[in-house]
């Protein structure tokens, strides 16, 4: 008999994945395959497999903790992905990174595999691409040639595109540095149970110069705490007011008085192969904490399978993205950035790297959700074209970042 080795692979079975960058969310919470280790095992490891194949996940993870506990490795890595899936107990990120950094610290491949998918969706940790690289760098090098191999060289392969080569040669640094058993295998002291877990973060933007703040419903799903920061560096706790999981969008309030806010354009003038501009707080720890203004073009007036509702778009999205404004060259808000193409899961069917498959929300959308909340907000014709700097200013004047707190 044979325990399942379980590993992450980022992502729901579905092409799209959220630009949020953090996937603990319904919407994106990752999916989780069930495959062989090929390591021969008996007595309590045989049992959780037995009780995990039946559903019994509370026996599982009860035959699973003391092993776990003792450092045996497979046990921590599998008890990890109980907590991530939340199967015998409630879903928690941060214990199942716990778990996992225990059994890769080991130098098992199937734990640095799913430690560096946390890393790269900043799931129970802080996002770090250059972490996320080493543990996949790692687990790739460990992995007998094999499919799971191939997933650990693919999602290395697609950070590598996101990253810097000074990021890339300091993972690969801190992956040949790397050596098993530095850190102890016992389980650490518990952190204290009312402790906030680390922010995750998204994009907004003020839709009403009586703080009203437009994000994406995926952004602060699950948040003990909404906190958003302003342009001048100032940061306020904000009240979710409303959200609408169907459109994915999600209304908040904040005790500030924008200079500016959004002007809302009709979306129905929008033309394909229309210049934009979107603007967010991608990758946040790595990138610029002031924002990010990115170029791009409307490339179809629908979504996957013809949804009226999505507009697909060339501008890069990273996870942290999500929710920001989409201006045309007038500086009128048209859209609200959703989701990207998952290209790794893509990759794996057609053999090939899909580029700069985005997706956004029409602004049509985003403007019913607020006219059902009885909020007021400005429209206007697209008008006279701005210059590229001015264009990236009222862009950064009305957008913040959301930073959800569990």
């Amino acid at each position: 008999m044979k325990i399942p080795h379980f590993q992450v692979t980022g992502g729901r079975r579905k092409v799209l994945i959220l630009a949020c960058s953090c996937l603990t969310v319904a919407v994106a919470a990752v999916a989780i395959l069930m495959l062989l280790a090929g390591l021969a095992i008996a007595g309590p490891l045989e049992d959780a497999d037995a009780a995990y194949k039946r559903g019994d996940f509370a026996e599982a993870l009860r035959l699973l903790r003391p092993l776990a506990e003792q450092g045996d490795a497979t046990a921590q890595d599998n008890l990890g992905l109980l907590y991530a899936q939340g199967k015998g107990v409630p879903q928690d990120y941060a214990e199942a990174v716990k778990w996992y950094r225990l059994a890769a610290e080991q130098g098992d491949a199937s734990a640095q595999h799913n430690l560096g998918v946390m890393y790269s969706h900043g799931q129970g940790v802080p996002q770090d691409y250059v972490l996320a690289y080493m543990w996949l760098n790692l687990a790739a090098s460990r992995y007998p040639p094999s499919e799971r191999r191939y997933n650990a060289v693919a999602s290395k392969a697609w950070l590598a595109k996101h990253m810097t080569p000074n990021q890339i040669a300091e993972a690969q640094r801190l992956a040949r540095d790397w050596r098993p058993g530095e850190q102890k295998a016992a389980v650490p002291s518990p952190a204290p149970p009312n402790e906030p877990r680390a922010a995750s973060a998204g994009t907004g933007f003020f839709v009403t110069q009586e703080g009203h703040v437009l994000t994406c419903a995926h952004v602060v799903v699950g948040c003990r705490q909404v906190r958003v920061r302003l342009a001048d560096g100032g940061t306020l706790s904000a009240v979710v007011l409303a959200t609408n999981n169907q459109d994915d969008l999600a209304l908040l309030k904040v005790e500030a008085k924008p200079q500016y806010a959004a002007i809302f354009r009709n979306v129905s003038s929008l033309r394909q192969g229309e210049a934009i501009v979107l603007y967010g707080f991608p990758l946040t720890g790595l990138l610029a904490t002031s924002g990010n203004a990115t170029n791009g073009n409307v490339t179809a007036l629908a979504g996957p399978r013809d949804e009226a509702r999505l507009m697909q778009i060339s501008a890069p999205v990273q996870p942290g993205n999500s929710g920001g404004p989409i201006l045309d060259q007038s500086g009128q808000v048209v859209g609200i950035v959703l989701a990207k193409l998952d290209a790794i899961k893509v990759a794996r069917v057609t053999q090939d790297i899909p580029q700069n498959i985005n997706f956004a929300l029409k602004c049509s959308v985003a403007m019913n959700f607020l006219k059902s909340r009885g909020v007021s907000f400005s429209t206007a014709a697209k008008g006279s074209n701005l210059d590229p700097a001015d264009l990236a200013a009222r862009a950064r004047a009305i957008s913040v970042l959301v930073e959800c707190i569990k």
